[in-house]
């Protein structure tokens, strides 16, 4: 739990837009017997997708979480510089070490697990699919209905960029 809430799950980022959602990360005490294993898998919460490229640049940033831009920079017409976005970290939710070798995990999804398809031949890319059943408003899980999401890094070694790409009821194959 400590770790999902300090990589942002169950709080809005902060980014100066109007109505940003917090998503849903119930406490402890409101857990289940299943909780722990349903939430490793990705139920029992919601995450918006600025939520989880914030977590994936903590795991890019060598266990920083950043506060998060959506703007890197302002010109003006002449091209002078009006306004550029200063890094800022708002926590350390890993050590180094432990964000190298989550790196390393993420890489070896792409090299040989579950999203060998987001392979790059010009960039070692890290990342993690993921595919939940969608939920209707007051009626749980909605049977053929699903969400599935790419979240990656790269280049892995020394990571540039977060991707997170999510397909709200693909067609055909839906993993």
């Amino acid at each position: 739990y400590e770790l999902y809430r300090d990589l942002g799950f169950g709080a809005p980022t902060g980014v100066p837009y109007p109505a940003e959602a917090a998503g849903t990360l119930r406490p402890p005490s409101r857990w289940t017997r299943q909780s722990a294993a349903s939430l490793a898998m990705g139920y029992e919460m919601a995450a918006t997708p600025l939520q989880l490229a914030t977590a994936y640049g903590a795991i890019a940033n060598g266990g920083e979480l950043l506060e998060p831009a959506l703007v890197k920079e302002v010109r003006d017409a002449d091209g002078a510089v009006r306004y550029r976005h200063a890094r800022r970290v708002v926590r350390r939710v890993m050590p180094e070490p432990v964000a190298a070798a989550v790196r390393g995990m993420l890489k070896s999804v792409v090299d040989s697990g579950t999203a060998a398809s987001a392979d790059l031949a010009s960039f070692a890319v890290g990342g993690k699919s993921g595919t939940v059943r969608r939920i209707e408003r007051g009626q749980g899980y909605a049977a053929g209905h699903y969400n599935a999401v790419f979240a990656g890094i790269f280049p892995v070694e020394a990571p540039q960029f977060v991707i997170v790409v999510k397909l709200d009821n693909p067609s055909g194959v839906y993993y």
